[in-house]
């Protein structure tokens, strides 16, 4: 992407002479005729294309159309998911809320295409969720636009952009250290596998950073990874055939209680192991993250760690809107906090009864 010192550099001028000549202020500061050309050449040569926002800005007006892209295998993955759904509904809210007229796409191999001609339209900013690949990175830095990314899991080249995380280490302290005051030692961990989910991989470096903190052992058995076929997911889809693993492990590195990298895993641990014959929380206890609407009315109701999926939208549209109304692209990012929610799968060894509901 060239910029307005690449240009002052051959041209042999200051930031400022190529900022006045491209927005059309060289005649009423001085600048002579023949500057004013040597750096329109220059421009031409180097196929300089204007900032989008400050050619609207400079028109005198803000462009009102926000492009949402969320990278994930299926579109029907993304809107039936329960979390990501909310998350939708914070930026459809926010959206409406500032005057932005809202379009999304699904990207993955086969709708590439389309999104890039999508960020070749008129769209005045872009928020993203999930990691996007270098190709769509680069459309959007040829056009620069403003880019609040969510999740992204990368840096980006010649954009300005701001960005979402999740505080993945807080909800994993968060979890262990309810387990740890409930009196338990042996704690599990069940994510999904695969080198794409990289939230997940970021929850599970950070349940081994707590319990080393705890002073607690991972025993062999502690850790399970499912959904090591392609298919994402695969908890969901009632893969757990692995769990088997801690069902059959001895008594002494068999888990007390099981941290899961999100609800829907939880959730699934919990109905597999009922039909196994275990009853939770006495056999074993089990904590989720996210906070979905299911864990509610998961029997017994899922003690988790809430993440804000809706107020995740809100934010990102509020960021976004921010830049375009101040015209400032600064890079900044924010890491949003996690609460613990505490209802009936968990139980307390210290006393032998359940925790109480709802705290």
């Amino acid at each position: 992407m060239v910029t307005l010192k690449d240009i002052a550099e051959k041209a042999n001028v200051s930031i400022a002479t190529v900022s006045r000549v491209l927005n059309n202020k060289a005649g009423s500061i001085g600048i002579s005729e023949k500057t004013r050309q040597r750096v329109l050449q220059v421009a031409r040569e180097l196929d300089y294309q204007p900032n989008r926002l400050a050619r609207s800005l400079r028109m005198g007006k803000t462009l009102k159309h926000i492009l949402f892209i969320y990278v994930i295998g299926s579109q029907d993955d993304f809107f039936l998911h329960p979390f990501y759904h909310h998350m939708l509904h914070g930026v459809q809210l926010e959206a409406a809320k500032q005057g932005y007229y809202l379009s999304y796409v699904g990207l993955n191999a086969e709708t590439q295409d389309a999104v890039l001609n999508l960020i070749d339209g008129e769209a005045s900013g872009i928020i993203s969720w999930g990691k996007i690949p270098d190709e769509v990175a680069e459309r959007i830095a040829s056009q620069r636009l403003p880019l609040i990314a969510i999740e992204p899991y990368r840096e980006f080249k010649d954009i300005d952009y701001g960005s979402i995380y999740v505080d993945n280490d807080l909800a994993i302290k968060q979890a262990l250290e309810f387990l740890v005051t409930c009196g338990h030692r042996r704690i599990g961990f069940l994510s999904e596998a695969g080198p794409e989910l990289a939230q997940f991989e970021e929850r599970r470096v950070a349940f081994e950073k707590w319990i080393s903190h705890y002073g607690l052992e991972i025993f062999p058995t502690q850790q399970l990874l499912v959904g090591s076929t392609p298919e994402p997911n695969a908890y969901w889809r009632g893969d757990l055939s692995g769990l088997k693993a801690w069902a059959d492990a001895p008594t002494a590195q068999r888990p007390t209680a099981v941290i899961t990298s999100n609800d829907l895993a939880a959730i699934s641990v919990v109905r597999h192991l009922k039909r196994l014959g275990w009853q939770i929380p006495r056999d074993l206890s089990v904590v989720g993250i996210d906070d979905i609407a299911l864990s509610v009315f998961n029997e017994p109701p899922l003690t988790t760690v809430r993440i804000p999926q809706e107020e995740i939208g809100i934010l990102a549209v509020s960021l976004l809107d921010e830049i375009l109304r101040n015209g400032c692209l600064d890079r900044v990012e924010h890491r949003v906090k996690t609460k613990l929610v505490v209802r009936e799968t968990v139980k307390d060894l210290n006393v032998g009864g359940l925790t109480d509901a709802d705290q």
